[in-house]
C-alpha cells in the first residue's frame, strides 16, 4: 500500500477519533482549495459525495478514481450524508480490476485470513489480515469466463502471501467488477475464496 501525498494532512495512518469514521472511498478530484470523494456503504446504497476543505491531493501518486481508506468527521455530525468532512487521514488500498481468465486447478492452494467483504456499487471490498512486508506475492480477483453470461458468475480470490514474519496487519483491496456486473444476464455475483478464519469459502453478492 502507498501513502497518500496531502497538503494539509500528511499521517498515512488513519486513526479516527469518537466521532470519526474509516470507509473505502473513490478519489474524484482536487481543485486549488478542496478534494472530493464518493463512496456506497453496502451492495447499491446511494452514492454519498464528500468535500474536504483545504486539502490538496498530489495526483501524481493518487488519480482520480483511485480507491482508498478515508478516515474522517463529518462537519455536520451526521454519519452517511453527502457534506464537508474534515479528513483526520488516509492511505491507499490494493487496486485492481476483475479479470476475465481460466480458473486454475490450484486457485485455493493458498488461504487468506479474511475479516470481512462486501459489495459497494461495483467493488468487491476485502479486508483481510497479512504478514507480508509490502503487498501479497499474487492478489487476484478472477472470474471464471465458462460462467461470464451466467446469472451468477463465480469469481475467485487467487491469493499467494510472502510469508514474511513480520508484524500481523489489516490489508485492504478494492476490485472493480463493472465489466461482470454490467453483463444484461448478471443478477449477482458468487465470489470464491480459500478462507483461514471462519471456513466462509462462498459469499454471494445479489445485484439489486
Amino acid at each position: 500500500m502507498f501513502a497518500v501525498l496531502l497538503s494539509s494532512c500528511d499521517n498515512p495512518y488513519p486513526e479516527a477519533d469518537d466521532t470519526g469514521y474509516i470507509d473505502i472511498v473513490t478519489f474524484v478530484g482536487t481543485t486549488s482549495n478542496s478534494a472530493t470523494f464518493e463512496m456506497q456503504q453496502r451492495d447499491d446504497s446511494p452514492v454519498i459525495t464528500y468535500v474536504a476543505r483545504d486539502l490538496s491531493v498530489d495526483t501524481a501518486y493518487c488519480p482520480s478514481g483511485t480507491r482508498l481508506l478515508l478516515a474522517y468527521a463529518p462537519i455536520s455530525g451526521e454519519a452517511y450524508k453527502s457534506g464537508y468532512i474534515h479528513v483526520l487521514g488516509m492511505q491507499g488500498v490494493y487496486n485492481a480490476k476483475v479479470k476475465q481468465a481460466a480458473i486454475p486447478q490450484d486457485w485455493d492452494a493458498n488461504a487468506m485470513f479474511l475479516l470481512d467483504m462486501w459489495r459497494s456499487g461495483k467493488y468487491i471490498n476485502i479486508s483481510s489480515v497479512i504478514t507480508s512486508i509490502d503487498v501479497p506475492k499474487r492478489y487476484e480477483l478472477l472470474v471464471d469466463h465458462a460462467t461470464i453470461d451466467d446469472e451468477y458468475p463465480q469469481l475467485y480470490v487467487v491469493f499467494d502471501n510472502e510469508k514474511i514474519n513480520e508484524t500481523e496487519r489489516a490489508y485492504f483491496a478494492s476490485f472493480d467488477i463493472s465489466s461482470v456486473l454490467n453483463k444484461p444476464t448478471c443478477k449477482g455475483v458468487v465470489v470464491n475464496l480459500n478462507d483461514s478464519n471462519q471456513s466462509n469459502n462462498q459469499i454471494t453478492f445479489e445485484k439489486k
